[in-house]
């Protein structure tokens, strides 16, 4: 099969140059020939062929000194006839490697070693004897009878200089793809590319771009301590996981759509812009310690376990809205120095942002989380928590030594319809602007010495304040939240607190004002002791009846010759109190005159009042007055 091979590129070469009709001729000519000549067992074509085996010191089965027709029509330079031994013989073609890479010019024999990162180097690649070309590549993994000879150990090479593009649109392997610690000078296209088993660029340099758009990975991809300019792996699929760990992108990185398996590792790295929207990563996503210079989007991801953000910078916007995360948000430390939108995603787990830094805004709308949200000694501009549901406990400071800071002009925290399991927080944990209205929660609870409940009720008060836009919710919530807890006299002083501000509102009309003003003199608005201040306007009631009696002439009567009081204390005591009489006389013989009879009426209406207050449902009286 080989001497058929010879013949056949041979033949290619001469009708070059010759007209269309020669060619076409040539080439059926040359396909007849293929058919003839492959007589050669040892070496079968096949779509997917099973990789070699490379025993120990086994012999490589295609070996070029054997067949000098071979070796002169592939041209090829001492480098790649060096690496394609390595390779076919189960070793890594390592031209960093002293030992056995100065066979490639035994007067060296310590060949240089070149790292890819180190800029200094970058002249010395093209003058060191370790250029491979595509043609190279392409011929060792996809035609015969290199293909076949390939042992299960895969391609393997290790500092060799790619001075040209390196293209393998839509090829097909069924073994490992190792070019590490290498030198990409021209684009790599792998756009389509399909193997069954590991890929790895560990360490390599990449001058342009790096195409991998739809290609499947069988294995794990690796890509860590490299250097990338732009890098596309839009809708790749990766049976494995997918590890960037330490490398330096400096140009765009592309992964719409990408399905990872396993893991996505992005850790102590360094990016411009990523953009991962609608990517499926099936275990953890690890952007510990790493930078990204632009803006970083993971819209409408799904992450199968914990997004880890630790320790991290990111200068533009970070989108994570709509995102579905099975387990949790880790940002503890991590600076973000323009908007967070994390709005309509939904968090399984906890969110931890402990000692983060927030210089734009924090847009956690409508977010779900699973468990607790923790926000100890974090750095805030804006946090907007609207419509958010914290199933577990949300601590917001928390701890005296994790103690938040609120910067900017106008610092605020919105909690408009959004809803936590336990509020934990500290007093001076709260922002001066608040969006309080139907905020709820189950109870106060707090990490430091002293639990918000015991705080004075001012607190409680100036806290509701917060909020410029009033609305009774707030208030009946606390309340609410104070009862349950056993502290009623608390709750009442909420509740007084929310008619005093409701009295005070500019839009507040002119009869609303009124009635609040007279519930508010006379009973308090019916919370706690302070609805005893009816007793003291029934005693004021009382004492005025009797001087309006003492100052009229129904009180004395003319009596043998003499001026007798005949009705006082006790006459507006009876008239006050209804359902009593003290008296009968009081209300068969007396018939006031003029004004007097006018006052009384007001006077036992007002006793009705009260008496209805003292041991009817004045919850239900003020909720019917006041709403």
């Amino acid at each position: 099969m080989r001497k058929g091979f010879v013949e056949i590129m041979r033949s290619m070469q001469l009708v070059k140059c010759a007209s269309i009709l020669l060619a076409l001729l040539g080439f059926l000519f040359s396909g007849s020939s293929i058919l003839l000549a492959q007589t050669d067992k040892k070496a079968i074509a096949c779509e997917e062929c099973k990789p070699g085996i490379a025993l120990p010191n086994e012999k490589c089965r295609v070996d070029l000194s054997e067949d000098p027709d071979l070796e002169e029509l592939l041209k090829w330079n001492e480098a790649e006839k060096w690496a394609w031994k390595e390779i076919c013989e189960g070793r890594i073609a390592d031209f960093n490697g002293w030992r056995r890479a100065r066979k490639l010019n035994p007067r060296n024999p310590k060949t240089e070693r070149l790292d890819p990162r180190n800029l200094e180097d970058d002249e010395k690649w093209a003058k060191g004897r370790r250029t491979l070309n595509q043609r190279f590549l392409k011929t060792i993994l996809l035609h015969e009878p290199f293909r076949s000879a390939i042992p299960h150990q895969g391609v393997r090479i290790n500092g060799a200089y790619f001075r040209k593009g390196t293209n393998l649109e839509e090829a097909s392997i069924g073994w490992p793809l190792m070019l590490e610690r290498s030198f990409f000078k021209s684009r790599v296209d792998l756009e389509r590319f399909r193997t069954s088993r590991l890929v790895s660029f560990e360490g390599s340099k990449f001058l342009r771009t790096l195409d991998m758009g739809s290609a499947k990975i069988g294995g794990d991809l690796l890509m860590r301590t490299a250097i990338f300019r732009k890098v596309d792996l839009r809708r790749a699929e990766i049976d494995g996981l997918l590890d960037m760990r330490g490398s330096k992108f400096r140009g765009w990185l592309v992964m719409n759509s990408v399905k990872i398996d396993k893991n996505l590792y992005m850790r102590n790295a360094e990016f411009r812009d990523v953009v991962l929207r609608e990517a499926k990563v099936g275990g953890h996503f690890d952007m510990n310690g790493s930078e990204i210079g632009g803006f970083l989007s993971i819209y409408s991801a799904s992450i199968g376990r914990n997004l880890l953000m630790r320790n991290a910078k990111f200068g533009d916007i970070v989108f994570l809205n709509q995102a579905q995360l099975d387990g949790g948000l880790s940002m503890i430390g991590s600076t973000f120095e323009n908007k967070l939108d994390l709005s309509s995603a939904t968090i399984g787990g906890h969110i931890e942002m402990d000692e983060s830094i927030f210089n734009g805004k924090l847009d956690m709308a409508s977010v779900s989380v699973g468990t607790n949200m923790n926000a100890r000694g974090v750095t805030l501009n804006e946090l907007d928590l609207t419509e958010s549901n914290v199933k577990g406990a949300f601590r917001l400071g928390a701890l005296p030594e994790k103690k938040i800071n609120w910067k900017g002009e106008t610092p605020k925290l919105g909690l408009r319809n959004a809803s936590v399991g336990t509020l934990h927080d500290t007093e001076d944990a709260w922002p001066e602007h608040l969006e309080l209205d139907g905020f709820t929660y189950k109870r106060f609870a707090a990490d430091g010495k002293e639990a918000p409940v015991k705080r004075a009720n001012y607190w409680f008060i100036k806290w509701l304040e917060k909020d410029k836009t009033y609305s009774p919710q707030p208030y009946r919530h606390l309340a609410s939240v104070f009862r349950d807890s056993g502290l009623s006299d608390m709750a009442d002083d909420i509740l007084y607190a929310n008619r005093e501000r409701e009295r005070a509102q500019p839009d507040t009309s002119l009869a609303r004002w009124t009635i609040l003003t007279l519930f508010k003199i006379t009973i308090g608005y019916g919370y706690g002791s302070r609805v005893f201040l009816g007793l003291y306007w029934a005693l004021l009631n009382v004492i005025v009846g009797t001087i309006m009696l003492r100052i009229s002439k129904d009180c004395y009567e003319e009596k043998w010759g003499v001026r007798i009081k005949k009705l006082g204390f006790w006459y507006s005591v009876d008239m006050l109190v209804p359902f009593i009489h003290l008296r009968e006389q009081h209300y068969t013989d007396v018939n006031l005159d003029g004004w007097v009879r006018y006052y009384f009426y007001v006077h036992q209406l007002a006793g009705y009042i009260l008496i209805y207050i003292a041991f009817g449902d004045l919850p239900a009286f003020t909720k019917l007055l006041l709403g």
